[in-house]
């Protein structure tokens, strides 16, 4: 018989045998972005740093670029946790008033735990609504270390990685100390490896991490293709039982 809202699919029949081109890693790409707008926040739309951004990326990429590099003073990050998180910290670096804010949804979400942290470095970051919560104004300025900062590792690593992201452009650099237990420890794992990759010196001893003062070139950074993505049609065809799929680009040594 046939269940109520029940959708009948039918695969192929014998092998299948495709090329996709997945698209690139946003997680990689919102990293990409906050450290090319931290080595130059007044690059326009024609930077090659741009090359693998259109309207078609995925949307948390796309107001995360237009909130670092054509915002202005009123920044706005849709229903993108990512692009609040990271941006907040990049824009607490540029002098200025900035007003942040998002969707009805984004805007009950708790962010209070980055503010705390950045307000720890001389941030000075203001609530226009719920405490805790979106809509914020930053007042724009440096940002100085005077000491260890204490980070819970249960929060969300975009929490530790937003610190970390900003942390060459600290005075003092910035000692980060993780409280365990660690969640997504591969994701903050990737943020370190793409900020070496762009010229910063940083040391881990287990749940610290020392980040030294400096400034990123990210240009040497190409971004990856979407592990993620590719899960879908490796799953495909593990269920067809016989085939082959071809992943241009796809690196196999992967910070994913």
């Amino acid at each position: 018989m046939d269940w109520p809202n029940t959708i009948r699919v039918k695969g192929p029949q014998g092998p299948i045998e495709a090329e996709i081109h997945l698209p690139f890693s946003k997680s990689i790409i919102n990293r990409w972005l906050v450290m090319a707008y931290l080595s130059s926040p007044t690059s326009n739309s024609s930077n090659p740093t741009f090359k693998f951004i259109d309207n078609s990326s995925p949307q948390d990429v796309v107001y995360l670029k237009k909130m670092l590099f054509e915002g202005g003073e009123n920044l706005y990050a849709g229903h993108a946790g990512t692009a609040a998180r990271f941006g907040l910290a990049a824009k607490c670096t540029e002098a200025g008033i900035h007003l942040l804010s998002g969707t009805e949804r984004l805007n009950t979400r708790p962010i209070g735990l980055l503010v705390d942290g950045l307000r720890r470095l001389g941030a000075r970051i203001d609530y226009m609504g719920q405490e805790g919560c979106l809509p914020l104004r930053i007042h724009g300025g440096k940002l100085e270390s005077n000491g260890p900062l204490e980070i819970s590792g249960s929060l969300s690593s975009q929490f530790i990685s937003a610190l970390l992201l900003v942390a060459p452009y600290v005075k003092n650099g910035l000692i980060l100390e993780i409280k365990p237990p660690v969640l997504s420890r591969t994701y903050i794992d990737m943020t370190l490896s793409m900020m070496r990759s762009a010229g910063i010196d940083i040391k881990v001893n287990k749940n610290t991490i020392r980040v030294f003062p400096g400034q990123y070139r990210p240009e040497e950074i190409s971004p990856e293709r979407d592990w993620s993505s590719a899960s879908y049609f490796l799953a495909a065809l593990y269920l067809q039982g016989e085939g082959k799929l071809s992943f241009p680009s796809l690196k196999m040594e992967s910070i994913q």
